[in-house]
């Protein structure tokens, strides 16, 4: 019994001492800042930076910069009717090797649509490259078959061009941005029919006059025509010639040349011999992928323009060579 009160002498200033020593621990130890604060506060240089980089690609060259790298930027845009022309011109000049939906033709055009090599290249490269082609030398060319400078058609302009990029990079993944105004249908308004007074005509009378009847006249059959396919063109005026030779030049001397004896690079467009068919000639030109010598020919000889008077004076140009 005498012990207990020294026990508890020696217990006291040991439990204080511990707590001491632990609060001093706690009040040395150092402190990290909270993570959310430091993500909050971010230092001059990384604004800098980040304000360096938001000014870089506002002022990115959509013209020279290639396709994919505007894609990642969000850049990737085309007028709605650029690409409208384009996909017009398209479909005549580039169509009867790539499809009609850019997709490409088995043993001719390679797709368009998600192409590694056109999505590599900037709109003026990609122009460049269409209007120079790919001949079949080149070792680039895996298909084999050769590329005309401008699809053949010589003449598109640069513009032109562009329009087709434009339809191209649409189908790419390109926003098309709407430029054109919509006209707004006119409405229908509701009218109620009011019948004629005979009554207040003529004088006021209401009696319905005979019928008077006309003689039909005596029609005389002219001579009938001679057929679009003729070879006799002796009768053809040196206008008509002069508007087919301009409409051969424009449509068709890109793959047949001036002189119809064909260019190197293609086979089958040496046509100097070339024994004029009219009525297949006509279906040649004007009907979607005809195909000739294994080749779909183009629409309108690449020019969606010419119209059916231009077509029967090339046809005439042509026999008369």
């Amino acid at each position: 019994m005498s012990e207990t009160p020294q026990n508890s002498l020696f217990v006291l200033p040991s439990l204080f001492i511990v707590v001491v020593i632990a609060v001093l621990v706690v009040l040395m130890t150092p402190r990290l800042p909270a993570r959310a604060d430091v993500a909050s506060a971010p230092t001059d240089d990384t604004s800098q930076s980040n304000t360096q980089a938001s000014q870089a690609i506002a002022q990115v060259d959509k013209s020279t910069q290639d396709f994919m790298t505007l894609l990642m930027l969000g850049q990737a845009e085309v007028p709605a009717s650029s690409v409208r022309i384009g996909q017009r011109l398209f479909g005549a000049t580039c169509s009867s090797c790539h499809g009609y939906d850019a997709k490409g033709l088995a043993g001719n055009g390679k797709t368009l649509v998600n192409s590694a090599f056109v999505n590599s290249l900037s709109d003026r490269d990609l122009i460049s490259f269409i209007s120079v082609g790919r001949t079949t030398s080149d070792p680039l060319n895996t298909t084999g078959v050769n590329m005309p400078g401008k699809g053949g058609n010589l003449s598109l302009t640069e513009e032109d061009l562009q329009h087709i990029v434009n339809y191209i990079r649409g189908l790419n993944g390109a926003t098309i941005v709407q430029d054109e105004t919509v006209a707004e249908a006119t409405p229908i308004e509701r009218r109620e029919f009011t019948p004629l007074n005979l009554a207040s005509i003529g004088g006021g009378s209401a009696t319905t006059p005979e019928p008077v009847t006309t003689p039909e006249p005596v029609v005389t059959p002219e001579p009938t025509a001679a057929p679009a396919a003729s070879s006799d063109t002796s009768g053809t005026d040196t206008e008509t010639l002069r508007v087919g030779e301009a409409a051969y030049l424009q449509s068709c001397a890109g793959c047949h040349a001036a002189d119809l004896k064909g260019v190197s690079y293609m086979p089958y467009t040496d046509i100097s011999n070339w024994e004029v068919d009219g009525d297949k000639l006509v279906k040649m030109l004007t009907q979607f992928g005809f195909m000739v010598n294994g080749y779909a020919h183009p629409f309108r000889g690449g020019v969606p323009e010419l119209s059916d008077a231009q077509i029967d004076a090339l046809i005439a140009y042509l026999q008369s060579r």
